[in-house]
């Protein structure tokens, strides 16, 4: 069964007005026309923050518009921290923020045009559920917890993990056909009401939980 859920209701992208995102993109200093390339994850290098980067330095120079919105935390007890200036050591700081700590991710995931995780090993990604469940379109990395999220080429694409030029030849792919973005992002909509309702979720393990006791009864 699948084991994790969110609230829906919270996470649904017709509950957040286009004056709250305008209103959020002046707080946090995006441009009104910035394309947005997004990610959520901690701040480590084994969420692919150094892929993400050189990715998103691929394609800043073609794409005066686009921005990099990053979401995570830094904790001193972390393994492999990412340093907090490395987007200016590689060149791309101008356009990137990197914010920390949110709890408004419904209205951060709805700023993003794209979201990305280039995560080098995950269980079960939960910010790929909130951003399926804002209908984004995905690109996340071909492995085990990534896939139980996403379907590639139908509610996202899968690239292999540890691939720059692969990432942004993702993200260009989205950028150029909107069509397709949007098509991804309406069936990874469709697929988080399907299989991560909280609610439902909890009543499968509820449920499970009490065939097992019977079976001891």
């Amino acid at each position: 069964i699948q084991g994790n859920g969110i609230d829906l209701e919270r996470f649904n992208p017709e509950k957040i007005s286009s004056e709250e995102i305008e209103a959020l993109r002046k707080e946090i200093g995006l441009p009104e026309d910035a394309q947005v390339v997004g990610c959520v994850a901690r701040y480590v290098y084994e969420k692919g923050y150094k892929e993400l980067f050189e990715a998103f330095g691929l394609l800043k120079d073609k794409y005066p518009k686009l921005w990099l919105l990053t979401v995570g935390f830094f904790l001193p007890s972390e393994r492999a921290p990412i340093p907090r200036n490395l987007p200016e050591k590689m060149g791309i700081s101008q356009r990137v923020i990197m914010l920390e700590n949110r709890s408004d991710m419904e209205r951060i995931y709805a700023l993003m045009d794209i979201f990305v995780l280039p995560t080098h090993r995950d269980c079960f990604p939960r910010s790929l559920i909130e951003a399926s469940a804002m209908a984004k379109p995905i690109i996340a990395t071909d492995i085990n917890g990534c896939r139980v999220v996403i379907e590639d080429r139908v509610s996202g694409i899968l690239i292999p993990p540890k691939n720059s030029h692969l990432l942004a030849q993702a993200i260009e792919e989205l950028l150029e056909n909107p069509l397709l973005a949007q098509k991804l992002g309406r069936n990874a909509r469709e697929k988080s009401l399907k299989s991560f309702n909280e609610q439902e979720v909890c009543a499968r393990i509820i449920s499970v939980y009490l065939d097992l006791l019977n079976l001891k009864s």
